[in-house]
């Protein structure tokens, strides 16, 4: 049998999982804050290391293998939020003019949009320049590196940083 070849055994998989699935779980739930979701991450990436042709024998590699794999898995996550949240606001156009206008909902969405401009008022710069630029006036990530002449990757930071910090303030005003 070649190196290559080799497969884990299910016990030496069970102890993989034991010993790494608290660092994947940690990584995964630091940036979806869902705890279930955090967990079927985990489980999609100890599958798909179960499937592989071969086991990865160095426990380096693993543990970079088992990371990369963890912010991919967050990153699908991220693109595929997005997509479901544009589907939503494609289907406000088929959406009936009644429910469209109705009163109740009409000041629950002010409140939210209030809440959230407060919000984001709060935030340093440049990360609120950069929050505004890509939620209100739906700029990518290129336009506004090069409108503010900063790197692709720092609009990307300050745009996370940006989330993460809205994240904890709706979280800690809903307790």
């Amino acid at each position: 049998m070649r190196r290559d070849d080799y497969k884990y055994t299910p016990e030496e998989f069970s102890d993989l999982f034991k010993k790494y699935w608290g660092t994947v779980y940690t990584i995964c739930y630091r940036y979806v804050q869902d705890a279930d979701m955090a967990k079927d991450m985990v489980q999609n990436i100890f599958i798909t290391l179960w499937e592989r042709d071969h086991a990865l024998r160095d426990p380096f590699i693993l543990e970079k293998y088992l990371t990369k794999a963890a912010k991919y898995q967050v990153f699908k996550h991220a693109r595929d939020s997005r997509s479901r949240a544009m589907e939503r606001v494609d289907d406000l156009d088929e959406t009936p003019a009644d429910a469209i206008y109705n009163p109740h909902q009409n000041y629950l969405y002010q409140e939210l949009t209030n809440q959230l401009q407060k919000q984001v008022a709060l935030l340093h710069e440049p990360a609120r320049t950069i929050f505004r630029m890509s939620r209100y006036e739906a700029l990518s990530h290129k336009e506004i590196a090069g409108r503010m002449g900063i790197a692709i990757k720092t609009v990307e930071y300050h745009l996370s940083k940006s989330l993460r910090i809205l994240r904890k303030m709706s979280n800690n005003r809903q307790q």
